[in-house]
């Protein structure tokens, strides 16, 4: 992007829970503007964005300083910009997030991907599981995913079936699953136990739908 003179922008709205910097300061990439939301305000509504200084000046505004560093403000209107609930939210769950609670978080969420593949080899059924820290998912394919393209050829209904059965033992998965601070080493494996009797369970449908991912025996 350098040599083109393309600003290189970075969506770390979900990726800002891999490390303290972002996907960004994991991968060693310094975009030139980060768009942000979601742990940043706590839960509450929030979206930010941040950029080089060399991007900011055609917005700043020079005689509207903030006054305790002397810098011009940055022109950017909303109705609800600097809501003090989501500031105040925000401020509290960043001050929370400190190295070792991404480290916990991203230890759990590779615990969880390494279990899974290994469930899935015990019970002959083939699927790809993918994530990275503290994210995770099974995707219903033969297929390598590695952009959205090979993620569309998962089957979405066994991904249907899956939630259901795992609700039926007590566990809620989300569409889009991964660990939080509030998940404990007995959450994974009360999760672990309740998948591999979803998978067993499943297999007749598997066989239905889909029957090249389920492996002869």
């Amino acid at each position: 992007t350098e040599n083109y003179d393309i600003p290189l922008i970075f969506d770390e709205v979900i990726t800002f829970r891999l490390s303290p910097g972002g996907a960004q300061s994991l991968y060693g990439v310094e975009p030139d503007i980060t768009t942000l939301g979601k742990i940043i305000g706590g839960g509450l509504p929030i979206g930010a964005y941040a950029f080089r200084e060399a991007l900011s000046k055609p917005l700043e505004i020079p005689e509207a300083p903030f006054p305790e560093s002397g810098k011009p403000r940055i022109g950017f209107s909303g109705t609800f910009n600097a809501h003090p609930l989501s500031m105040a939210a925000g401020i509290a769950t960043l001050r929370e997030l400190r190295p070792q609670v991404y480290e916990h978080l991203n230890s759990l969420g590779r615990r969880i991907r390494m279990e899974v593949k290994a469930l899935l080899d015990e019970k002959g059924v083939v699927a790809q599981v993918i994530g990275i820290g503290s994210l995770f998912n099974i995707l219903w394919t033969n297929e390598e995913v590695w952009d959205y393209r090979s993620a569309a050829t998962s089957d979405m209904g066994l991904s249907h079936c899956l939630s259901l059965a795992l609700i039926n033992r007590g566990i809620y998965l989300r569409a889009h699953p991964n660990v939080s601070t509030a998940t404990t080493g007995e959450d994974v494996r009360r999760f672990l136990e309740a998948l591999g009797d979803a998978l067993e369970a499943l297999k007749p449908i598997i066989a239905g739908r889909t029957p090249h991912l389920l492996e002869r025996r």
